[in-house]
């Protein structure tokens, strides 16, 4: 057997969403296919911490650390980035040896100091964007960019058989961060528990999320966790990914929505961006802006129990086709084959 290649992955951990789903779930698949997936992380976190007086302090230390490593990059290998080294900015990356893949899945050029990132795709041998928006922005600094979108492990999803219950789950999944979004709706939600007295708003997160305007007694929360991700989504009974409407939003690579449709969970989402996109490619779900639209598409799926299943399937057939784990896979690894080092 060939050697393995190194490929040396340089994200915020693999426990962090992005890299969890774009880098690390295909480690066997890159094995397979002649590459060493090397985890590259830093001890410090890749975000700063929440007090500011200790960000300086943080941010030299990691500065150091990511210095060092970049030494190591001018050995034989390929060298990939997911996103920039230290958030919000472009450090040592220009460091690097070659070939360098640079993997965005966010809008991150619109951050503080974003625009370094646009330095970091231009010396990068290969850009890799998880949607068309992201895509459109980095062929403005790079002549090598391709579309690869953020994947479904669709085996931690069996099929299951969805037997009519007794209560009606609403289901968001995320972190913390994407509370604002659930905030945004809460009168709607509001709404919908009101005309459904069976229905429940289940939220799978990091944390608890505040949400004055729900009842306490219809909301129930459950920390994430890897184990237990892919069986509370998949007891979801109407799946919902709303957003704001701005450029931050259209950078999103429909993740949630995704999931719950490799879960056969129908669902309800602002047409922002990818989502509309992944709408577009079946009848998989619903989608809403207004706050009307969002009662009426909500409380629709939820009482048309054929109608929901229809689309759960729908939305199952749609990632099985583009967005599982294993036709990603093949995508990547014919990317880095690409810039593959003698």
């Amino acid at each position: 057997m060939a050697e393995l290649i190194p490929l040396r992955a340089y994200s915020a951990g693999v426990n962090s969403p992005a890299p969890r789903y774009r880098v690390f779930q295909f480690k066997a698949k890159f094995r397979d296919a002649g590459y060493d997936l090397i985890a590259r992380h830093t001890p410090f976190g890749g975000y700063p911490p929440r007090a500011r007086a200790l960000r300086p302090l943080w941010g030299g230390a990691s500065l150091l650390w990511r210095a060092a490593q970049m030494i190591e990059t001018h050995r034989r290998g390929i060298n990939f980035f997911q996103r920039e080294l230290i958030s919000t900015m472009a450090t040592v990356e220009w460091m690097a040896g070659g070939p360098r893949v640079f993997d965005v899945d966010d809008a991150i050029w619109l951050l503080a100091r974003g625009r370094g990132t646009d330095t970091i795709a231009a010396h990068a041998d290969l850009v890799i964007c998880g949607n068309s928006f992201l895509a459109d922005h980095y062929r403005g600094v790079s002549q090598n960019v391709i579309i690869v979108p953020t994947a479904v492990d669709t085996s931690s999803y069996p099929e299951t058989v969805r037997q009519t219950r007794d209560t009606l789950v609403i289901g968001w999944s995320g972190t913390s961060g994407g509370f604002k979004y659930l905030e945004g709706i809460q009168d709607a939600l509001m709404s919908v528990l009101q005309a459904l007295p069976a229905a429940r708003l289940r939220i799978l997160a990091d944390r608890a999320p505040v949400l004055p305007r729900v009842p306490v007694d219809r909301l129930e929360f459950i920390k994430w966790t890897p184990q237990r991700e892919a069986s509370v989504i998949s007891g979801f009974d109407v799946g919902i990914m709303p957003l704001s409407n701005t450029e931050w939003e259209r950078g999103k690579c429909s993740f949630k929505m995704l999931q719950y449709m490799a879960a056969r969970v129908p669902v309800v989402v602002s047409p922002i961006g990818m989502n509309q996109e992944v709408l577009s490619m079946g009848t998989v779900g619903l989608s809403a802006s207004t706050e009307a639209e969002w009662v009426d598409a909500v409380i629709g799926v939820l009482t048309d129990r054929d109608a929901g299943l229809r689309m759960g399937r729908a939305g199952r057939a749609v990632v099985e086709r583009f967005f599982s784990r294993e036709v990603v896979g093949r995508q990547l690894v014919s990317a880095l084959d690409g810039i593959r080092p003698a």
